[in-house]
């Protein structure tokens, strides 16, 4: 089942630990392969539930650092500079208040998205959704956040009606 030797030694190692504990709960007379190999394949399930929920891990050490292009090449207006200037004044509790505002199915989209950094398919995953359903969320999500932001802002005097 694991297709690899560590794992398929760490999975017995689980399994006899497991039917060491619950050894109260075999019972006599009946088929001890069959229990130890149910035993096996629930183990190996959970087990492979968990890592899918996890995020892939990555080596930093070997990644290459990349050139910032983002400013680069670009022509800035006084625009870019006031909105610039808007945003430094919007706290990160005032974000959070806003984000904690959203309903929940759109919150957890919100958070898995932008913060966690998982792909589309990664969070209807999660959530156990489909993935359109996690896009849309995610679209009204961010509708739903623009107008509370403008309105905060428009309520501070960053920005004018």
């Amino acid at each position: 089942m694991t297709r690899n030797r560590a794992d398929a030694e760490d999975l017995v190692q689980d399994v006899c630990t497991r039917a060491y504990r619950f050894f109260d709960s075999f019972k006599k007379g009946s088929n001890a392969k069959a229990w130890l190999l149910t035993i096996l394949r629930n183990t190996y399930i959970n087990d492979f539930r968990k890592k899918a929920k996890r995020p892939p891990v990555v080596s930093l050490s070997k990644l290459e650092p990349l050139e910032d292009t983002s400013t680069r090449d670009r022509d800035f207006t006084p625009l870019h500079f006031a909105n610039a200037k808007a945003l430094e004044q919007l706290s990160s509790d005032t974000v959070k208040a806003i984000i904690d505002e959203l309903p929940d199915e759109f919150k957890m989209v919100v958070i898995l998205f932008y913060l966690e950094e998982f792909s589309y398919q990664e969070i209807a995953n999660i959530v156990a959704c489909p993935k359109g359903t996690v896009m849309s969320r995610l679209h009204r999500a961010r509708k739903q956040l623009r107008k509370q932001l403008s309105a905060y802002a428009r309520e501070k005097g960053y920005l004018k009606d």
